[in-house]
């Protein structure tokens, strides 16, 4: 009876032990995916070991300077402040390669993080449903982001036009993103993103339905007057023209032949409604 009592027992241990090693296997998982995905900042202490045929640094601890830089044996200052720890092991293997060592294997370890989880983070606004600020996970997209955000909240979210802004070295960077082009797009950390929506119109004179109204994608003006309500019977159709905002700063005038564009069907002489427009529809004298 003892025998088989201390068998349980051993059995019920070794299955803890088990368990345990799992549940520690999941957490260092998180953790390796969480340092693959922070990027190195003034600060921080970063742990390096070097194997090489002629070389060995095992343990070597430096602290990033706070223009972003290490000093390192051999190859003196590199600039590691916005690289990931493989990047950095990356980029400290090709220089002891380059006239140093014949075959060096790097490796990199954030030993001390300057930055708390919190700032680890992008932030989004505009036309969601949530915009806020969210933490960046490895492999984070831009559908992702957008995702996080609740979806765009309105039908005239411009997804073709989104705006991201990055910190870089040399200051900032903007990208003009489309979500269904750029979906998978990476996000970085402190990575701002704008859904913006598309702008607005003004359509007067002889339309049913003057007024303002908001630009939809690929919105002519063909389609601007029937949203309008098409033109009154006074209206003289081939003699509409835009107002637009030129890019000196002065005006500009467009004029559309509108009756031939309905006539015939030649959307080639149509013209792109812009944000800020103004469509005139004059009145006709005959």
């Amino acid at each position: 009876m003892k025998k088989i009592f201390s068998l349980f027992i051993s059995f019920i241990l070794l299955f803890n032990i088990v368990s345990f090693a799992q549940v520690k296997d999941e957490a260092s998982l998180m953790e390796d995916k969480d340092d693959l995905a922070y990027r190195i900042y003034p600060g921080d202490v970063l742990e390096i070991n070097v194997y090489g045929s002629n070389m060995h640094h095992p343990g070597v601890q430096v602290r990033v300077s706070s223009d972003g830089i290490i000093s390192f044996p051999l190859i003196g200052r590199v600039k590691v402040a916005g690289l990931t720890a493989v990047e950095a092991s990356e980029l400290i293997d090709k220089k002891l390669l380059d006239g140093y060592l014949t075959d060096p294997q790097v490796s990199v370890f954030v030993h001390e993080r300057t930055r708390s989880a919190e700032v680890r983070t992008f932030a989004i606004s505009g036309a969601v449903n949530r915009p806020g600020v969210y933490p960046v996970k490895l492999g984070l997209t831009l559908q992702d982001a957008v995702s996080l955000a609740g979806g765009t909240s309105d039908e005239r979210a411009n997804i073709h036009e989104i705006e991201l802004i990055r910190k870089e070295e040399d200051g900032e960077r903007e990208f003009i993103l489309d979500l269904e082009q750029d979906s998978d797009f990476k996000i970085r950390v402190q990575d701002r993103i704008i859904v913006g929506i598309y702008g607005t119109y003004l359509i007067y004179g002889q339309v049913k339905k003057p007024g303002k109204y908001f630009i939809s994608e690929d919105l002519t003006v063909a389609n601007a007057i029937l949203n309008a309500g098409g033109f009154t019977d006074i209206a003289s159709r081939n003699a509409i023209k835009i107002i637009r905002q030129g890019e000196s700063g002065g005006k500009e005038t467009i004029k559309i032949p509108a009756a031939h564009i309905f006539r015939t069907g030649n959307i080639g002489k149509d013209v792109k409604v812009e944000d800020g427009d103004i469509i005139v529809v004059p009145e006709s004298w005959f």
